[in-house]
Order: structure tokens, then sequence, then C-alpha cells
């Protein structure tokens, strides 16, 4: 009985020492995982942000057109080019953002292009003006 226990007493140690580890590694591998997704999460947030800075620029610039070609007054104009800038420089974030996703950027050609679209829009109302 007693060489039993002197079996016994270091197989069940090992066994817990064994658990004991295969926990630590589970633990730190879901920490890693735990990581990386708000990692993720954190750059959707940054993608999500600099897609609403875009649209109220776009909205701020359409604004400042219509407020000019009410009062003609040049302060609008100069508010529109600003904003027409910070469209621009966003569209550049939102790109280096999502260089790691060609769909993204295939979307991002396309959105551009009709930003473009609508920049010459509001120009030639702006220049129908004088």
């Amino acid at each position: 009985m007693n060489k039993l226990l002197e079996k016994l007493v270091p197989g069940g140690f090992s066994l817990a020492l064994l658990l004991l580890c295969g926990v630590g590694i589970a633990s730190y591998l879901s920490i890693q995982r735990l990581t990386e997704e708000k990692r993720w999460v954190f750059h959707t947030h940054q993608v999500i942000e600099a897609i609403d800075h875009t649209h109220i620029s776009l909205s701020n610039a359409e604004g400042a057109r219509s407020s000019y070609i009410l009062t003609k007054n040049t302060v609008y104009r100069k508010i529109y080019q600003g904003e027409k800038q910070k469209v621009y420089e966003v569209l550049k974030v939102i790109r280096q953002l999502s260089s790691d996703n060609p769909s993204q950027q295939r979307r991002l050609d396309t959105l551009e292009s009709l930003i473009a679209q609508k920049f010459s829009l509001l120009e030639q109302s702006i220049d129908l003006v004088g």
C-alpha cells in the first residue's frame, strides 16, 4: 500500500502540473486571439470614422457651394475649397487603412470616381454664378 502511494502522489502531482500547463497555454492563446480581434475592431472603427469624415466634408462642401451661389460671398468659395481638400485627404487615409483588402480598394476606386464627378458638377454650378 505504501509503494502504491509513493507512485500515486508523484503521478497525481505530475498530472496536475500537466493540466495547469495546458490551461496556461490555452489562456495565453485565447488572450493572443482577443488582442488580435481588438486590433481589428479598432481598425474597423478607424475606417468607419474616416468614411464619416468624408461624408461630413462632402456635405459641408455642398453647403458652402449653396451659400456661395446665394450670397456670392467669396468666403464660402474658400470654405468649399477647404472641404474639397479634406475629402481627398480623408480618402487617402481610407486607402491606406484598407490597403490589405483588394475588394475595398476597388470600391474605393469607384467612390473616388463618383466624388470627382460630384465635385465637377458642384464646380460647374459655381462657375455659372461667376
